[in-house]
Protein backbone atom coordinates (compact mmCIF):
# COMPACT_ATOMS: atom_id res chain seq x y z
CA UNK A 1 0.00 0.00 0.00
CA UNK A 2 1.03 3.65 -0.27
CA UNK A 3 0.61 6.53 2.66
CA UNK A 4 1.01 10.18 1.69
CA UNK A 5 4.71 10.97 1.41
CA UNK A 6 3.53 14.42 3.40
CA UNK A 7 1.75 14.33 6.67
CA UNK A 8 0.83 10.41 6.45
CA UNK A 9 -2.03 9.24 8.94
CA UNK A 10 -2.84 6.49 10.24
CA UNK A 11 -5.85 5.89 12.05
CA UNK A 12 -8.35 2.96 13.73
CA UNK A 13 -11.31 1.60 15.50
CA UNK A 14 -10.99 0.17 19.08
CA UNK A 15 -13.22 -0.75 21.93
CA UNK A 16 -10.95 0.15 24.40
CA UNK A 17 -11.62 4.37 25.07
CA UNK A 18 -8.56 5.94 26.55
CA UNK A 19 -6.08 3.15 25.46
CA UNK A 20 -2.97 4.42 23.67
CA UNK A 21 -2.09 3.47 20.59
CA UNK A 22 1.50 3.43 19.50
CA UNK A 23 2.82 3.39 15.74
CA UNK A 24 6.55 2.08 14.87
CA UNK A 25 8.35 1.98 11.22
CA UNK A 26 10.24 -0.40 11.40
CA UNK A 27 10.34 -0.80 14.98
CA UNK A 28 11.02 2.50 15.61
CA UNK A 29 8.06 4.47 17.31
CA UNK A 30 6.75 7.52 15.12
CA UNK A 31 3.71 8.60 17.08
CA UNK A 32 0.97 7.19 19.38
CA UNK A 33 -2.71 8.48 19.64
CA UNK A 34 -5.45 7.67 22.05
CA UNK A 35 -8.57 6.17 21.82
CA UNK A 36 -11.05 8.42 22.15
CA UNK A 37 -14.98 7.96 22.04
CA UNK A 38 -16.81 8.27 18.55
CA UNK A 39 -20.36 9.05 17.26
CA UNK A 40 -20.07 6.84 14.97
CA UNK A 41 -22.61 4.14 14.42
CA UNK A 42 -21.04 1.30 15.42
CA UNK A 43 -17.59 1.98 17.09
CA UNK A 44 -17.46 3.18 20.55
CA UNK A 45 -13.92 4.68 20.10
CA UNK A 46 -11.30 5.92 17.02
CA UNK A 47 -7.57 6.33 17.23
CA UNK A 48 -5.53 8.46 14.75
CA UNK A 49 -1.92 9.13 14.42
CA UNK A 50 -0.20 11.85 12.45
CA UNK A 51 3.60 11.44 12.08
CA UNK A 52 6.30 12.16 9.56
CA UNK A 53 7.24 9.86 7.07
CA UNK A 54 11.01 8.63 7.59
CA UNK A 55 13.95 10.18 5.55
CA UNK A 56 15.64 7.08 4.49
CA UNK A 57 13.51 6.97 1.28
CA UNK A 58 10.16 5.77 -0.06
CA UNK A 59 9.95 2.42 1.21
CA UNK A 60 9.15 -0.62 1.27
CA UNK A 61 8.28 -0.40 5.06
CA UNK A 62 6.51 -2.29 8.13
CA UNK A 63 4.55 -0.25 10.12
CA UNK A 64 2.80 -1.78 13.53
CA UNK A 65 0.09 -0.47 15.79
CA UNK A 66 0.74 -1.53 19.09
CA UNK A 67 -1.95 -1.39 22.71
CA UNK A 68 -2.22 -3.27 25.47
CA UNK A 69 -4.63 -4.88 24.09
CA UNK A 70 -2.56 -6.54 20.63
CA UNK A 71 -0.70 -5.28 17.24
CA UNK A 72 -1.13 -5.35 13.59
CA UNK A 73 1.04 -5.15 11.12
CA UNK A 74 1.14 -3.78 7.55
CA UNK A 75 3.62 -4.87 5.44
CA UNK A 76 5.29 -3.85 2.41
CA UNK A 77 4.47 0.09 3.02
CA UNK A 78 5.32 2.68 0.49
CA UNK A 79 5.14 6.97 0.59
CA UNK A 80 4.24 8.74 -2.29
CA UNK A 81 1.25 10.43 -3.65
CA UNK A 82 -2.29 9.44 -3.02
CA UNK A 83 -4.84 10.03 -5.08
CA UNK A 84 -8.66 9.27 -4.95
CA UNK A 85 -10.45 8.93 -8.27
CA UNK A 86 -14.31 9.35 -8.45
CA UNK A 87 -17.31 10.12 -10.66
CA UNK A 88 -19.77 7.81 -12.59
CA UNK A 89 -19.07 4.56 -15.21
CA UNK A 90 -16.69 6.26 -17.30
CA UNK A 91 -14.15 6.29 -14.41
CA UNK A 92 -15.52 2.98 -12.90
CA UNK A 93 -14.39 1.50 -16.40
CA UNK A 94 -11.84 -1.35 -15.93
CA UNK A 95 -8.87 -1.86 -16.94
CA UNK A 96 -9.28 -4.96 -18.96
CA UNK A 97 -11.66 -3.27 -21.03
CA UNK A 98 -9.06 -1.53 -22.44
CA UNK A 99 -6.89 -4.82 -22.70
CA UNK A 100 -4.53 -5.41 -19.87
CA UNK A 101 -4.96 -8.84 -18.64
CA UNK A 102 -3.50 -8.77 -14.45
CA UNK A 103 -4.52 -8.13 -10.70
CA UNK A 104 -5.38 -4.91 -11.69
CA UNK A 105 -7.59 -6.18 -14.43
CA UNK A 106 -11.07 -4.77 -12.46
CA UNK A 107 -9.84 -1.39 -11.14
CA UNK A 108 -11.13 1.96 -13.08
CA UNK A 109 -8.73 2.33 -16.21
CA UNK A 110 -8.49 6.32 -16.23
CA UNK A 111 -7.24 5.76 -12.42
CA UNK A 112 -4.81 3.73 -13.21
CA UNK A 113 -3.46 4.95 -16.18
CA UNK A 114 -3.18 8.26 -14.42
CA UNK A 115 -0.95 6.70 -11.84
CA UNK A 116 1.38 4.88 -14.35
CA UNK A 117 1.37 8.07 -16.88
CA UNK A 118 1.92 10.32 -13.47
CA UNK A 119 4.44 7.70 -11.73
CA UNK A 120 6.62 8.22 -15.32
CA UNK A 121 7.03 12.11 -14.72
CA UNK A 122 7.46 11.91 -10.98
CA UNK A 123 9.77 8.40 -10.25
CA UNK A 124 8.35 7.81 -6.84
CA UNK A 125 4.91 5.99 -5.44
CA UNK A 126 1.67 6.92 -6.42
CA UNK A 127 -1.16 5.18 -4.52
CA UNK A 128 -4.62 5.30 -5.99
CA UNK A 129 -7.96 4.99 -4.16
CA UNK A 130 -11.00 4.14 -6.61
CA UNK A 131 -14.37 5.48 -5.30
CA UNK A 132 -17.32 5.50 -7.81
CA UNK A 133 -20.29 4.54 -9.38
CA UNK A 134 -22.09 4.62 -12.73
CA UNK A 135 -24.98 6.72 -13.88
CA UNK A 136 -24.89 8.98 -10.55
CA UNK A 137 -25.78 12.61 -10.43
CA UNK A 138 -23.40 15.25 -8.51
CA UNK A 139 -25.87 15.78 -5.81
CA UNK A 140 -25.32 11.90 -4.37
CA UNK A 141 -21.32 12.77 -4.11
CA UNK A 142 -22.17 16.17 -2.45
CA UNK A 143 -22.53 16.74 1.29
CA UNK A 144 -25.00 18.35 3.07
CA UNK A 145 -22.88 21.51 3.27
CA UNK A 146 -22.48 21.37 0.31
CA UNK A 147 -25.39 21.31 -1.45
CA UNK A 148 -26.92 24.04 0.67
CA UNK A 149 -24.43 26.46 -0.92
CA UNK A 150 -26.66 25.91 -4.26
CA UNK A 151 -30.14 26.32 -5.58
CA UNK A 152 -31.69 22.93 -5.61
CA UNK A 153 -32.76 21.06 -8.65
CA UNK A 154 -36.36 20.25 -7.90
CA UNK A 155 -35.25 16.33 -9.16
CA UNK A 156 -36.39 13.52 -7.66
CA UNK A 157 -33.79 10.83 -6.55
CA UNK A 158 -33.86 7.69 -5.87
CA UNK A 159 -31.41 5.03 -4.52
CA UNK A 160 -27.67 5.58 -5.50
CA UNK A 161 -28.97 9.78 -6.72
CA UNK A 162 -30.16 10.17 -3.12
CA UNK A 163 -28.59 13.19 -2.08
CA UNK A 164 -25.32 13.04 -0.17
CA UNK A 165 -26.00 9.11 0.08
CA UNK A 166 -22.44 8.24 -2.33
CA UNK A 167 -20.79 11.08 0.23
CA UNK A 168 -22.20 9.51 3.04
CA UNK A 169 -21.11 5.71 1.85
CA UNK A 170 -18.07 6.54 -0.41
CA UNK A 171 -16.04 9.58 0.40
CA UNK A 172 -16.73 10.52 4.15
CA UNK A 173 -15.61 7.38 5.21
CA UNK A 174 -12.22 8.08 3.51
CA UNK A 175 -11.73 11.95 5.26
CA UNK A 176 -9.52 10.56 7.68
CA UNK A 177 -6.58 9.91 5.43
CA UNK A 178 -3.97 12.33 3.79
CA UNK A 179 -4.18 11.96 0.16
CA UNK A 180 -2.56 14.73 -2.58
CA UNK A 181 -5.44 15.05 -4.89
CA UNK A 182 -8.49 14.05 -6.83
CA UNK A 183 -8.99 13.18 -9.80
CA UNK A 184 -12.95 13.49 -10.86
CA UNK A 185 -14.83 12.10 -14.15
CA UNK A 186 -18.64 12.81 -14.15
CA UNK A 187 -21.56 14.63 -15.20
CA UNK A 188 -23.31 12.91 -17.77
CA UNK A 189 -26.20 12.51 -15.36
CA UNK A 190 -26.92 16.07 -14.83
CA UNK A 191 -26.56 16.80 -18.38
CA UNK A 192 -30.49 17.17 -18.16
CA UNK A 193 -30.24 20.26 -15.64
CA UNK A 194 -26.65 21.39 -16.24
CA UNK A 195 -27.48 25.06 -15.36
CA UNK A 196 -27.04 23.95 -11.65
CA UNK A 197 -23.74 22.12 -12.16
CA UNK A 198 -21.76 25.72 -12.12
CA UNK A 199 -21.99 26.22 -8.46
CA UNK A 200 -22.41 22.36 -7.46
CA UNK A 201 -19.07 21.43 -8.98
CA UNK A 202 -17.01 24.18 -6.80
CA UNK A 203 -19.10 23.66 -3.97
CA UNK A 204 -18.80 20.11 -4.06
CA UNK A 205 -14.71 20.51 -4.47
CA UNK A 206 -14.33 23.02 -1.96
CA UNK A 207 -16.30 21.13 0.72
CA UNK A 208 -14.42 18.11 -0.41
CA UNK A 209 -11.17 20.22 0.42
CA UNK A 210 -12.32 21.78 3.71
CA UNK A 211 -13.74 18.15 5.17
CA UNK A 212 -10.94 16.31 4.11
CA UNK A 213 -8.86 19.30 5.73
CA UNK A 214 -10.16 18.98 8.65
CA UNK A 215 -10.87 15.30 9.62
CA UNK A 216 -6.98 14.51 8.85
CA UNK A 217 -5.86 16.52 11.41
CA UNK A 218 -4.95 19.70 8.62
CA UNK A 219 -2.53 16.62 6.95
CA UNK A 220 -4.44 17.21 3.79
CA UNK A 221 -4.07 20.52 2.09
CA UNK A 222 -7.27 22.49 2.11
CA UNK A 223 -6.18 23.60 -1.49
CA UNK A 224 -5.64 19.98 -2.90
CA UNK A 225 -5.13 19.95 -6.80
CA UNK A 226 -8.74 18.58 -8.36
CA UNK A 227 -8.78 17.42 -11.70
CA UNK A 228 -11.20 16.31 -13.95
CA UNK A 229 -12.20 14.84 -17.24
CA UNK A 230 -14.37 17.17 -18.91
CA UNK A 231 -18.11 15.43 -19.60
CA UNK A 232 -17.58 15.32 -23.56
CA UNK A 233 -19.12 11.92 -25.15
CA UNK A 234 -22.96 11.24 -25.11
CA UNK A 235 -24.47 12.05 -28.33
CA UNK A 236 -28.28 12.08 -28.93
CA UNK A 237 -28.65 13.54 -25.21
CA UNK A 238 -29.75 17.26 -24.54
CA UNK A 239 -27.25 19.38 -22.38
CA UNK A 240 -23.53 17.96 -22.65
CA UNK A 241 -22.52 21.17 -24.64
CA UNK A 242 -23.82 23.32 -21.47
CA UNK A 243 -22.63 21.14 -19.28
CA UNK A 244 -18.78 21.57 -20.12
CA UNK A 245 -19.26 25.30 -20.06
CA UNK A 246 -20.82 24.94 -16.40
CA UNK A 247 -17.67 22.20 -15.10
CA UNK A 248 -15.52 25.42 -15.05
CA UNK A 249 -17.82 27.83 -13.76
CA UNK A 250 -18.99 29.50 -17.00
CA UNK A 251 -15.35 30.63 -17.50
CA UNK A 252 -14.20 27.81 -20.29
CA UNK A 253 -11.05 27.19 -19.14
CA UNK A 254 -9.45 26.25 -15.99
CA UNK A 255 -7.91 27.08 -13.30
CA UNK A 256 -10.06 30.09 -12.64
CA UNK A 257 -10.87 32.26 -9.71
CA UNK A 258 -14.01 30.28 -9.04
CA UNK A 259 -12.00 26.76 -9.76
CA UNK A 260 -8.38 27.35 -8.23
CA UNK A 261 -5.74 24.73 -8.31
CA UNK A 262 -7.94 22.80 -10.69
CA UNK A 263 -6.59 21.23 -14.25
CA UNK A 264 -8.76 19.42 -17.02
CA UNK A 265 -8.67 17.24 -19.65
CA UNK A 266 -10.25 17.77 -23.02
CA UNK A 267 -11.61 14.80 -24.64
CA UNK A 268 -14.77 16.04 -27.06
CA UNK A 269 -12.68 15.03 -30.07
CA UNK A 270 -12.52 11.08 -28.62
CA UNK A 271 -15.64 9.78 -29.77
CA UNK A 272 -15.89 5.90 -29.75
CA UNK A 273 -19.60 5.53 -31.34
CA UNK A 274 -18.94 2.04 -32.37
CA UNK A 275 -17.29 1.34 -28.74
CA UNK A 276 -19.06 -2.29 -27.71
CA UNK A 277 -19.93 -0.60 -24.04
CA UNK A 278 -21.92 2.32 -25.52
CA UNK A 279 -21.28 5.23 -27.25
CA UNK A 280 -21.23 7.05 -23.71
CA UNK A 281 -17.99 4.79 -22.80
CA UNK A 282 -15.49 5.30 -25.08
CA UNK A 283 -12.49 3.54 -24.85
CA UNK A 284 -9.35 5.70 -25.37
CA UNK A 285 -8.68 6.03 -22.07
CA UNK A 286 -5.00 5.98 -22.94
CA UNK A 287 -5.58 9.84 -24.31
CA UNK A 288 -7.72 10.89 -21.40
CA UNK A 289 -4.72 9.70 -18.87
CA UNK A 290 -2.37 10.84 -21.27
CA UNK A 291 -3.96 14.95 -21.29
CA UNK A 292 -5.10 14.36 -17.50
CA UNK A 293 -1.72 13.91 -16.22
CA UNK A 294 0.21 16.78 -18.72
CA UNK A 295 -2.12 19.28 -17.19
CA UNK A 296 -1.63 17.72 -13.73
CA UNK A 297 1.98 18.06 -13.84
CA UNK A 298 1.60 21.52 -14.48
CA UNK A 299 -1.07 22.45 -12.08
CA UNK A 300 -0.83 19.64 -9.03
CA UNK A 301 2.82 19.72 -9.18
CA UNK A 302 3.65 23.80 -10.11
CA UNK A 303 6.00 22.79 -13.27
CA UNK A 304 6.41 25.35 -14.84
CA UNK A 305 6.55 26.00 -18.95
CA UNK A 306 4.77 23.41 -19.61
CA UNK A 307 1.87 23.88 -22.55
CA UNK A 308 -0.93 21.62 -20.85
CA UNK A 309 -4.45 23.10 -22.96
CA UNK A 310 -5.31 24.01 -26.06
CA UNK A 311 -5.36 27.63 -27.67
CA UNK A 312 -8.27 29.56 -26.13
CA UNK A 313 -10.24 33.12 -27.13
CA UNK A 314 -8.56 36.34 -26.02
CA UNK A 315 -9.82 38.48 -27.60
CA UNK A 316 -13.12 39.06 -30.06
CA UNK A 317 -13.77 42.03 -32.77
CA UNK A 318 -16.52 42.26 -35.17
CA UNK A 319 -16.21 44.14 -38.48
CA UNK A 320 -19.88 44.59 -39.99
CA UNK A 321 -18.11 45.87 -43.63
CA UNK A 322 -16.43 42.46 -44.01
CA UNK A 323 -19.55 40.14 -42.42
CA UNK A 324 -16.82 38.10 -40.30
CA UNK A 325 -15.74 38.11 -36.45
CA UNK A 326 -11.66 38.10 -35.61
CA UNK A 327 -11.22 35.91 -32.67
CA UNK A 328 -7.70 36.12 -31.05
CA UNK A 329 -6.07 33.08 -29.30
CA UNK A 330 -3.64 32.96 -26.27
CA UNK A 331 -3.12 36.82 -26.66
CA UNK A 332 -1.32 35.65 -29.24
CA UNK A 333 1.55 33.53 -27.69
CA UNK A 334 0.15 29.89 -28.77
CA UNK A 335 -0.16 28.60 -32.29
CA UNK A 336 -3.11 27.25 -33.40
CA UNK A 337 -3.40 24.88 -36.15
CA UNK A 338 -7.11 24.74 -38.12
CA UNK A 339 -7.88 20.90 -38.86
CA UNK A 340 -11.87 21.66 -39.87
CA UNK A 341 -13.51 24.81 -40.74
CA UNK A 342 -16.65 23.78 -39.32
CA UNK A 343 -17.65 24.23 -35.37
CA UNK A 344 -18.43 27.36 -35.01
CA UNK A 345 -22.17 29.31 -34.32
CA UNK A 346 -22.25 32.90 -34.85
CA UNK A 347 -25.56 34.41 -32.96
CA UNK A 348 -27.84 36.74 -35.24
CA UNK A 349 -29.47 39.76 -33.26
CA UNK A 350 -31.29 43.11 -32.76
CA UNK A 351 -28.85 45.66 -31.95
CA UNK A 352 -27.10 45.29 -28.34
CA UNK A 353 -28.57 41.56 -27.46
CA UNK A 354 -26.16 39.38 -26.03
CA UNK A 355 -27.30 35.76 -27.12
CA UNK A 356 -28.08 33.19 -24.04
CA UNK A 357 -26.69 29.81 -25.72
CA UNK A 358 -30.67 29.01 -25.46
CA UNK A 359 -31.47 31.92 -28.00
CA UNK A 360 -32.51 31.33 -31.61
CA UNK A 361 -30.70 33.61 -33.05
CA UNK A 362 -27.30 30.79 -33.60
CA UNK A 363 -27.14 29.88 -36.92
CA UNK A 364 -24.22 27.79 -38.14
CA UNK A 365 -21.14 29.36 -39.39
CA UNK A 366 -17.69 28.28 -40.23
CA UNK A 367 -13.60 29.15 -40.56
CA UNK A 368 -13.50 31.54 -43.52
CA UNK A 369 -9.82 32.50 -43.00
CA UNK A 370 -6.81 31.70 -40.37
CA UNK A 371 -3.46 33.19 -39.97
CA UNK A 372 -1.12 31.40 -37.08
CA UNK A 373 -3.31 33.24 -34.24
CA UNK A 374 -6.01 34.33 -35.23
CA UNK A 375 -9.43 32.77 -37.24
CA UNK A 376 -12.17 34.91 -39.06
CA UNK A 377 -15.87 33.48 -39.02
CA UNK A 378 -18.19 33.92 -41.00
CA UNK A 379 -21.14 36.34 -40.14
CA UNK A 380 -22.81 36.49 -43.68
CA UNK A 381 -25.62 34.62 -42.89
CA UNK A 382 -27.29 36.74 -40.64
CA UNK A 383 -27.55 39.93 -43.23
CA UNK A 384 -29.51 36.79 -45.40
CA UNK A 385 -32.10 36.65 -41.70
CA UNK A 386 -31.97 40.47 -41.98
CA UNK A 387 -30.41 41.15 -38.82
CA UNK A 388 -26.29 43.08 -39.29
CA UNK A 389 -26.05 42.20 -35.21
CA UNK A 390 -24.24 39.93 -33.79
CA UNK A 391 -25.14 38.96 -30.25
CA UNK A 392 -22.57 36.66 -29.73
CA UNK A 393 -20.14 33.46 -31.22
CA UNK A 394 -19.55 29.70 -29.52
CA UNK A 395 -17.61 27.18 -30.82
CA UNK A 396 -17.97 23.34 -30.81
CA UNK A 397 -21.85 23.37 -29.03
CA UNK A 398 -22.74 19.94 -29.90
CA UNK A 399 -23.27 16.96 -28.07
CA UNK A 400 -20.42 15.08 -30.51
CA UNK A 401 -19.25 18.17 -31.56
CA UNK A 402 -16.25 16.63 -34.22
CA UNK A 403 -14.97 13.97 -35.53
CA UNK A 404 -11.72 11.38 -33.99
CA UNK A 405 -9.11 13.55 -33.39
CA UNK A 406 -10.71 16.72 -36.01
CA UNK A 407 -11.93 19.32 -33.95
CA UNK A 408 -11.65 22.96 -35.94
CA UNK A 409 -8.83 24.26 -33.38
CA UNK A 410 -6.12 22.54 -31.66
CA UNK A 411 -2.03 23.79 -30.52
CA UNK A 412 0.32 23.55 -33.02
CA UNK A 413 2.72 23.00 -30.03
CA UNK A 414 1.25 20.48 -28.24
CA UNK A 415 -1.65 19.16 -30.23
CA UNK A 416 -4.29 19.85 -27.66
CA UNK A 417 -7.79 21.10 -28.92
CA UNK A 418 -9.51 24.17 -27.82
CA UNK A 419 -12.29 23.59 -25.46
CA UNK A 420 -15.72 24.50 -25.82
CA UNK A 421 -16.99 28.11 -25.63
CA UNK A 422 -19.58 30.68 -25.85
CA UNK A 423 -18.97 34.74 -26.02
CA UNK A 424 -22.20 36.43 -25.11
CA UNK A 425 -21.77 39.73 -26.14
CA UNK A 426 -23.20 42.23 -28.68
CA UNK A 427 -20.40 42.58 -31.04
Amino acid sequence: MVLQKDNPVIWGYSNNVNDVIHIKINGAEVGHSTVQTTSETGHSGVWQVKFSAPAGGYGPYTITAQSGSGSLTLRDVLFGDVWICSGQSNMEFFVNKVRFQNSMSLFSAVCWLYGKLLYQHLNYPIGLVESNYGGTRIEAWSSPDAMAACPTTGKRATSRNDVSVLWNGMINPLLRNTIYGAIWYQGESNAGYYQQYSCQFPAMISDWRQKFNQASLQATSNSFPFGWQRTEIKPFSTGMAGLRWAQTANQGQVPNPKLQNVFMAVGMDLPDFDSPYGTIHPRYKHTIAQRLVLAGYAVAYNHRNVNYHGPFPSSYHYTNSTHRIQIEFDHGTNPIEVRSNDGFDVCCAPPNHACSDHDRGWRISHILSHDTTHVYIDTSMCKQHGLTSIGGVRYAWRESPCPFQMCALYGVDNGLPTPPFIHSAAL
